[in-house]
C-alpha cells in the first residue's frame, strides 16, 4: 500500500463556509506550491493557487529564501477569514523563519548557512543524536554549534559534515511544519489550508481538488465538501488517571504579596549590597510548597474499519490535537477517601493554549505551574478529553475520569529539645517539658502539617565490676593498635576470686568506659581471655585495682507515641514600630467570601517565632511592654549569615528601616511546648533518653525523624540494709615504725547501688577518749555526722582497705551509704570499728629448714630467720602430719610458744630451736609464725597484752630419728554376754595397729588392723562360756613394729 502524494478534505463550517485542508506525503515542499480547484454543481474555479512557503521571494539563479517583509505580508493576507481557528501571531509566525527557510525546495544556501544555529535550537539539536551522522562522522562526540559552522570553510571532510547537517535540517523541517500543521490556524499561515466562501446558497453538489507538481510529476486529488452536520472527532475512552511526581507552589498565604505585583519595597539610596541582594531574591516567588500530580493516559479512536485501499489516505476526520480539563471538588473533600457525590462541574483547561498532539499512546502530566497564591492539588479531581480534527472542528468530550491527589512530600520534622540539660524523674508517667521549634524553613514547605508525634527511645547505663590487674606494655593488638602510644592494654578479671574471662564476654564491652576513680578509658578491643584494650585518659593509665565497665545498653522502640495538635502559623504583613530594639505589629489579613472586603486584624504578640520574609530571618519574639507588638531579636547561636544580614539592616536610618520593611511578607509562628510522660524501660535507673520527633500532614502522612537526646537519671535510692552488730577490726600493717595503719573493711552488698561512699570518724573527733567504752564510741558516731570525714566516693565493691594514722592507740568508726547510677545516695550504714594499735604485725619469718637432731632421738632443730626489729617478738611453731590433699592452713598444731626473750637470734638474726618427743619415722611439716606482744589499746589501765599475729612462714619438712615406742596399758574385759573389748594407751603416732587374738591352747591366730589413732578395740566374736582368749598388739611404723601384750580374758560359767 502506498501513501497518497497529495490529499485533500473538506467540510462545511457554515451554510456558506466550507473549511478546506490539504497536504502532501513528498520530502520536500512542491515547487510550484498547490492549486485548488472548486467543482460546484459542474462549474470549476481555482480559489487558492499557492505559490510557496509564506514569505518566500526568489533571489537570483531561481534560489529562494525567507524575506520578513514578505512573511508578515503573507501573514496578513491569509488570515483575512476569522470565521474559522485564527492563525498564529505574528510574533509566532516570525519565530518559523528558521524551519521555512529549510523547508524551501530551493533555498539559498546563504540563506541556509543563516539560519542553521536557530534551527538547530528549534529542533533541539537533533543532528547531534542522530545516527547516520553519527556514524559517519562523529562516533560519539558531535561538535560544538560553534565548532560544526567553521566547518563550512573546512577542510573537503569537515565540508561534507556541515553538508549533511544541512541537508539533515532540510528532511527536518517539513516534518516539523506539518506537526505543526495539525492545528488548521497554522495550516492556513502555511499554505495548507482555506476558508472558502463558495456561495450564498446551499448547492447540490461541491468538490475540491488540490494539485501539485513534484519535479516534473503532477500530482492531485479531490474530495466533497462534508456537510455541516458530519461527525466530529469521536472522543476517547475515560482516561486512566495515575499519581506522578510531585511539582512545587508558592507558599499559599503568600499569594497576595506576588500576584499582581502587589508589594514592592523602597530601597534607600546607596543600600548595603548584601541588602540589594537579598531584597532581590525576596521579590522572587520561590514555589517550595509540593504538590501532587496526575499523570493522565488515554488512546485515541482509530479508524472504523481497516483500510482496504492501496493508497492509504493522509488527512482524516479524527482527532488530531486534544484538549484536557479538570474539575476540582474542593478542599473540603480533601480528605474523604470515597469520590465526592457529582454536583456543578467547573471544568477548566489543564494545558495553557497549546493542545496535545495526538500519538496514538497519548498521555499528559497535569503539572503546570499554579497561579501564585492557589494551594496544591490536594483532594479530588475529575479530568476529560475532547478531541479536534484538521479542520480545527472539536468532538464531544469523553467520560469523566476521577482520581484522589495528596500531598506526596511528607512534612519535615521540627527540631526537638528538652527544657532541663539533665531529665530528671521521679517513676515512670512523670513528665518532662519538651519544646518543639516549627521554624520557616518547615512551614514554607509544609503548611499542611497537622500534628506532631514523639516517641521515646532509652538506653540504659550498664555497670559490670572488675578488678585490674597489674598492666601489660605494649599492647598484644594489631600494628594500628600497637603503634599508638595512646593506647594500654589492662588484663582485668570480674570478680575477687580471680575468674578468667572469656573474650566472647569481654567483646560485649567494646565501645564502653572503663572507668576507676571518676576516670573514663575508651574500650576499644579485647584481643583475647581477661584482657581489654583501652584508651589512655588525659595520658593516665588504669591502675591495678577495683574498676567498672559501663555500657550503654539500647531498649527496643517504645510503641508509646505523644501526640502534640500544631497550632497553625499565621502570614502576616508588618509594620516597623522601632528599628533598635526592632519592634514590629503584625496583620494578618481576610477577605470576605461574599462581599470580597479585606479585614487586617492585628495578632496578639505572645512568646515564640516571627520570620520576616525580606531579610529572610527567623527571629526570637517576646511581647512588648505595653501587650501591642513583638520585640524581636535573633535566636541563641545563630549563623554569620545571620548576624551579617542584622549589621546590614542596622544601617539603614529609622525612616529607611520602616521603608523597606513595612508591608513585607512575614510568618507568626507560634511556640509548641509540652509536658511530654516519660515512659522508660523496667529497671532503668540512668543513661540517656532520646526523642524522635515526626511531623505528620492533614493524610496521615508521617516525615522523617528528628532525634534530641539528653542524660536522664531516676530519683531512686539504692536499698538499704542493716547490720546486727557492728564487727570490731584490728588494724594491721607489716612494718613496726609504718606512718599509718591498715584496716580492711567490709559491708553488705547495697541491691541498685552503682557504687559506694565511705566516711570515716576518728576517735578524737567524735570527743571520746581511749577510755570510752566501744558502744558509747558508736553511739556518738551515729548522732555526730559533722564528726566524718570523706576518704572514699567510687568504692565498686562491698569492701575498702583504709590508711589509718599509726603511732598511738586510736579508734576508728566507718560508715558507707550506697550511690545508684542515676547519682542518688541511699542512708549511712556504721559498718566498722577499727582499733588502731601503736605497733604493727610483725613479718613473716623466712625458715631456713628442719632436720632431725643427730645427737638425740625423738627430736627436730628448725631454724629460721625473722627480718625487721625483734624487741617485743616471739614465736608460735606449729606441725601437721603430711598428707595428701591437705588445705595449707588445716590440720596445723601448736608444738611450742616462744615468748619474747625466750629464745635468742645466733649470728646475723638467725633462731635455731629443738622440738622434743617427736614421733620417729614420720614426715612432718613445721611453720613459724611471729607474735607481737603489745599493750592492748582497748585496756584503759594499760597493763593487758594483746598477741598480734604475723603471717606464718612457709612449712618446712622433716622426720625425726629413734625407737617407736610400743602402746601400754592394755587391757581386756569381757562382759556377761560374752563381749570382749580392748583399750589400751599410744605412746607414739603410728601408721597402723594390729591386733592378733588366739585361743590358749590353739595356735590359730586371728588378725585385725586398725588405724594408727585407735586406742579401744570391740571384738565382734562373743568370747564362749569358760574359754581363754589371749590378745596382743602390734605397733606399725616406718621400719618399725614394738609389741604390746599379751593379755588374757576368761569368760566364767554362767
Amino acid at each position: 500500500m502506498l501513501l497518497r502524494p497529495l490529499d485533500i478534505i473538506a467540510r462545511h463550517r457554515t451554510a456558506e463556509l466550507v473549511a478546506v485542508r490539504w497536504s502532501f506525503a513528498e520530502e520536500y515542499w512542491p515547487r510550484g506550491g498547490f492549486e485548488v480547484t472548486r467543482e460546484l454543481d459542474g462549474q470549476s474555479s481555482v480559489i487558492a493557487g499557492i505559490g510557496q512557503l509564506p514569505g518566500g521571494v526568489e533571489r537570483a539563479q531561481g534560489q529562494w529564501d525567507i524575506d520578513p517583509q514578505q512573511l508578515e505580508a503573507d501573514w496578513t493576507a491569509r488570515g483575512t477569514e476569522v470565521s474559522g481557528p485564527p492563525l498564529p501571531s505574528l510574533v509566532e509566525a516570525l519565530a518559523l523563519r528558521p524551519a521555512l527557510v529549510f523547508a524551501l525546495p530551493d533555498a539559498d544556501p546563504a540563506a541556509l548557512d543563516r539560519e542553521l544555529k536557530e534551527m538547530a535550537r528549534i529542533a533541539g539539536q537533533s543532528h547531534a543524536s542522530d545516527e547516520g551522522l553519527d556514524l559517519k562522522h562523529w562516533r560519539g562526540a558531535p561538535p560544538s554549534m560553534d565548532d560544526l559552522l567553521a566547518m563550512r570553510g573546512g577542510t573537503p571532510d569537515q565540508q561534507r559534515t556541515y553538508h549533511d547537517v544541512i541537508m539533515h535540517y532540510q528532511r527536518h523541517a517539513p516534518i516539523l511544519l506539518l506537526a505543526l500543521a495539525t492545528e488548521f490556524g497554522v495550516a492556513r499561515f502555511l499554505g495548507l489550508g482555506v476558508e472558502d466562501r463558495p456561495l450564498h446558497a446551499p448547492a447540490r453538489s461541491l468538490r475540491y481538488r488540490v494539485a501539485a507538481d513534484y519535479r516534473g510529476r503532477p500530482a492531485n486529488w479531490d474530495c466533497e465538501a462534508a456537510p455541516i452536520d458530519a461527525a466530529s472527532p469521536p472522543p476517547p475512552a475515560a482516561p486512566t488517571l495515575t499519581p506522578a511526581a510531585p511539582e512545587f507552589v508558592l507558599y499559599p498565604a503568600f499569594g497576595r504579596f506576588f500576584a499582581g505585583a502587589a508589594w514592592q519595597p523602597v530601597m534607600a539610596a546607596g543600600p548595603d549590597p548584601l541588602l540589594v541582594e537579598r531584597t532581590a531574591v525576596a521579590m522572587t516567588p520561590v514555589r517550595s510548597v509540593a504538590t501532587p500530580t496526575a499523570l493522565i493516559e488515554w488512546v485515541g479512536p482509530g479508524e472504523d474499519a481497516p483500510c482496504e485501499r492501496e493508497v492509504i489516505p493522509q488527512l482524516s476526520s479524527l482527532a488530531v490535537s486534544w484538549a484536557i480539563e479538570r474539575h476540582s471538588f474542593g478542599a473540603g473533600h480533601a480528605q474523604e477517601d470515597v469520590p465526592p457525590a457529582p454536583g456543578v462541574a467547573n471544568f477548566v483547561s489543564v494545558h495553557l493554549g497549546e493542545r496535545i498532539i495526538e500519538q496514538g499512546d497519548n498521555s499528559f502530566l497535569d503539572s503546570r505551574e499554579i497561579p501564585l497564591g492557589e494551594p496544591p492539588y490536594d483532594g479530588w479531581h475529575s479530568y476529560r478529553i475532547s478531541g479536534r480534527d484538521l479542520l480545527g472542528f472539536d468532538g464531544p468530550w469523553s467520560d469523566e475520569a476521577t482520581i484522589e491527589m495528596r500531598d506526596p512530600a511528607a512534612p519535615p520534622p521540627p527540631l526537638v529539645r528538652f527544657d532541663t540539660e539533665i531529665v530528671v524523674f521521679k517513676a515512670s508517667g512523670d513528665t518532662a517539658l519538651v519544646h518543639l521549634d516549627w521554624g520557616a524553613e518547615q512551614e514554607l514547605v509544609a503548611p499542611d502539617a497537622a500534628l506532631f508525634q514523639i516517641r521515646q527511645l532509652w538506653q540504659c547505663d550498664c555497670y559490670h565490676p572488675l578488678v585490674i590487674a597489674p598492666l601489660l606494655a605494649p599492647p598484644d593488638g594489631p600494628p594500628p593498635l600497637r603503634d599508638d602510644l595512646n593506647i594500654v592494654q589492662a588484663q582485668i578479671r570480674v570478680t575477687d576470686d580471680g575468674r578468667e574471662i572469656p573474650k566472647v564476654e569481654l567483646e560485649l564491652l567494646i565501645g564502653g568506659t572503663l572507668v576507676q576513680g571518676g576516670v573514663a578509658f575508651a574500650i576499644l578491643a579485647a584481643p583475647g581471655d581477661s584482657t581489654l584494650i583501652v584508651r589512655r585518659s588525659a595520658g593516665r593509665d588504669p591502675l591495678a585495682g577495683d574498676a567498672q565497665a559501663r555500657i550503654g545498653i539500647s531498649t527496643p522502640v517504645r510503641n508509646v507515641i505523644a501526640e502534640d495538635v500544631r497550632t497553625p502559623a499565621v502570614a502576616a504583613h508588618v509594620e516597623v514600630r522601632t528599628a533598635a530594639p526592632l519592634t514590629v505589629s503584625l496583620y494578618h489579613r481576610t477577605v470576605n467570601p461574599g462581599t470580597g472586603g479585606v479585614t487586617d486584624s492585628l495578632i496578639p504578640p505572645e512568646n515564640g517565632v516571627v520570620y520576616l520574609h525580606l531579610p529572610g530571618l527567623n527571629f526570637r519574639a517576646e511581647p512588648s511592654q505595653n501587650g501591642a507588638a513583638f520585640v524581636l531579636a535573633l535566636p541563641d547561636g545563630a549563623g554569620p549569615a545571620s548576624k551579617a544580614m542584622l549589621e546590614a539592616m542596622d544601617k539603614l536610618s529609622a525612616a529607611e528601616f520602616a521603608a523597606w520593611l513595612d508591608a513585607s511578607p512575614a510568618l507568626w509562628l507560634p511556640a509548641h511546648s509540652t509536658a511530654l510522660a516519660l515512659d522508660p524501660p523496667e529497671g532503668f535507673v540512668s543513661g540517656r533518653v532520646q526523642l524522635e520527633v515526626r511531623a505528620v500532614d492533614c493524610h496521615g502522612k508521617e516525615g522523617n525523624p528528628r532525634q534530641a537526646s539528653a542524660p536522664a537519671r531516676l530519683i531512686a535510692a539504692p536499698a538499704t540494709v542493716r547490720i546486727p552488730w557492728v564487727p570490731r577490726i584490728w588494724a594491721h600493717d607489716a612494718a613496726e615504725y609504718a606512718e599509718t595503719a591498715r584496716a580492711r573493711i567490709s559491708w553488705p552488698e547495697m541491691a541498685g547501688a552503682m557504687r559506694y561512699e565511705i566516711e570515716r570518724a576518728i576517735e578524737p573527733a567524735l570527743g571520746l577518749t581511749p577510755q570510752s567504752a566501744d558502744e558509747t564510741l558508736l553511739d556518738e558516731a551515729a548522732r555526730q555526722g559533722a564528726a566524718f570525714e570523706r576518704i572514699s566516693d567510687a568504692a565498686i565493691y562491698p569492701r575498702f582497705e583504709d590508711l589509718l594514722p599509726g603511732r598511738a592507740p586510736t579508734r576508728a568508726v566507718y560508715r558507707v551509704r550506697g550511690v545508684s547510677a542515676s547519682g542518688m545516695a541511699g542512708d549511712w550504714l556504721i559498718v566498722a570499728l577499727v582499733w588502731v594499735p601503736d605497733v604493727r604485725i610483725a613479718p613473716q619469718p623466712v625458715p631456713l629448714g628442719a632436720r632431725p637432731d643427730p645427737g638425740r632421738e625423738r627430736a627436730v632443730i628448725c631454724s629460721w630467720t625473722q627480718p625487721g626489729p625483734v624487741e617485743g617478738i616471739g614465736f608460735r611453731i606449729e606441725a601437721r602430719p603430711v598428707l595428701q590433699g591437705q588445705v595449707r592452713d588445716e590440720d596445723w598444731t601448736v608444738v611450742s610458744e616462744l615468748v619474747p626473750g625466750s629464745v635468742a637470734p645466733v649470728g646475723a638474726g638467725r633462731y635455731t630451736v629443738t622440738l622434743q618427743d617427736r614421733a620417729p619415722g614420720f614426715w612432718q611439716d613445721y611453720r613459724v609464725t611471729a607474735v607481737r606482744h603489745a599493750l592492748d589499746p582497748d585496756d584503759p589501765r594499760g597493763r593487758a597484752i594483746r598477741r598480734i599475729m604475723g603471717a606464718p612462714s612457709d612449712p618446712m619438712r622433716a622426720c625425726a630419728e629413734g625407737d617407736l615406742r610400743p602402746p601400754e596399758y592394755l587391757r581386756a574385759n569381757v562382759s556377761d554376754t560374752g563381749v570382749v573389748t580392748l583399750r589400751w594407751t599410744k605412746r607414739d603416732r603410728y601408721q597402723a595397729i594390729e591386733v592378733r587374738r588366739w585361743e590358749e591352747g590353739d595356735w590359730r591366730v586371728v588378725r585385725v588392723t586398725l588405724p594408727g589413732e585407735a586406742e579401744t578395740y570391740v571384738v565382734p566374736d562373743r568370747l564362749p562360756a569358760d574359754t581363754v582368749w589371749l590378745f596382743d598388739l602390734t605397733a606399725i611404723g616406718h621400719d618399725a613394729r614394738p609389741r604390746c601384750g599379751p593379755v588374757s580374758v576368761r569368760r566364767a560359767e554362767p
